[in-house]
């Protein structure tokens, strides 16, 4: 942004000074614009992003549908050799992740995420089919930000996703 900024800076000094007075309004125009969105978080106009990992296909397409729903854009893997191609492409706002993947456990991956993959700071919440204390072990060793069980429903998971986007967003 600051870099456009600079440019749109001097198109419109150089538009100014051979006497281009419509270019110069475009371009101070442009440059604010370009400006004040330099100071936004980016995740205000870039569309909040996503991934689901699941090895089931039909928990990923409910969760898919009911985020997509709510205006997210979602993307998933049905294993973690998947999703580290999906995180390297570019990087999610969000990871939602079950516990219990047959290719690694949550806690393996998920350090994995975190170090290798350069994800420190991305949310990351499991949601498994185990409960109470099981799921809490399960998720505080694999460093969640945040652990729901699957009996709790779709509508807790859209909730808690859309709670953890104003957290980051403020």
């Amino acid at each position: 942004a600051n870099v456009l900024a600079a440019e749109l800076g001097e198109l419109e000094t150089s538009a100014g000074e051979v006497g281009l007075d419509g270019l110069v309004a475009f371009a101070a125009a442009a440059r604010k614009i370009v400006e004040y969105l330099g100071t936004v978080k980016i995740a205000h106009w870039r569309q909040r992003e996503v991934v689901v990992l699941d090895d089931n296909e039909i928990t990923r397409d409910l969760i898919t549908l009911a985020l997509q729903a709510e205006g997210h854009r979602v993307r998933s893997a049905a294993h973690v050799a998947e999703l580290s191609l999906l995180v390297r492409e570019r990087k999610p706002h969000i990871l939602l992740t079950e516990a219990c993947m047959p290719d690694a456990p949550a806690a393996q991956f998920c350090n994995y995420l975190r170090h290798t993959m350069a994800l420190e700071k991305i949310p990351i919440v499991i949601f498994s089919s185990a409960r109470g204390d099981e799921l809490a072990v399960l998720a505080r060793e694999a460093g969640a930000d945040l652990y729901l069980s699957k009996d709790q429903g779709i509508g807790d998971l859209t909730r808690e996703v859309a709670r953890l986007f104003e957290e980051i967003l403020w």
